[in-house]
């Protein structure tokens, strides 16, 4: 270590003697302190009442304006501990500014995407601001593919789509619900 080879000196640097300091229980404690005194706590909901992102998220700062986390992972990790990599802290109750723990739920981002298909929190289907195709032209493919016996380019060339995106159709991979 460091402060063997130079015992006048505990730390390497300045960061690091930072780091030390701030990862102590008291430093623990006052970061949880100052987390939860920006909650206002509701018959439902813990909302966050300190700075949002642009995305309505709850923004806080670690380390003295230094990193940001979502608040809702904050109160996740003040709770439950670290979060394992590849993993999502998610929202029972679609509130972004929830920071309750029991509202909280760990998940992959595909779990995460999932929950926001099936509470229709997403935009899909001809509601999607890029949607070139609509509800009766899905059945129209199914009906031109599968008892007309077109191919998928020729279907694409009709409706102004990848023979991909028909493909896609027509296998259950998009527009399952049309």
């Amino acid at each position: 270590p460091f402060y063997l080879a130079n015992p006048s000196r505990r730390f390497c640097s300045q960061r690091c003697a930072f780091d030390a300091r701030h990862e102590s229980p008291d430093y623990y404690r006052e970061t949880a302190h100052r987390f939860w005194r920006h909650v206002r706590k509701t018959d439902t909901c813990w909302e966050w009442m300190g700075a949002l992102s642009s995305t309505g998220y709850g923004n806080f700062s670690i380390k003295h304006h230094e990193k940001y986390d979502r608040a809702h992972r904050v109160a996740w990790k003040l709770i439950n501990g670290e979060i394992p990599r590849e993993m999502h802290v998610c929202h029972k109750c679609d509130n972004r500014k929830c920071v309750r723990p029991d509202h909280l739920f760990l998940g992959t981002r595909k779990d995460n995407m999932q929950d926001a298909v099936k509470k229709r929190r997403m935009s899909y289907g001809e509601n999607r601001y890029n949607a070139k195709l609509i509800n009766s032209d899905i059945k129209k493919i199914h009906i031109l593919h599968w008892i007309n016996g077109l191919g998928y380019i020729r279907i694409s060339r009709l409706f102004g789509v990848t023979s991909i995106a028909i493909r896609n159709v027509l296998k259950g991979k998009t527009w399952k619900y049309a």
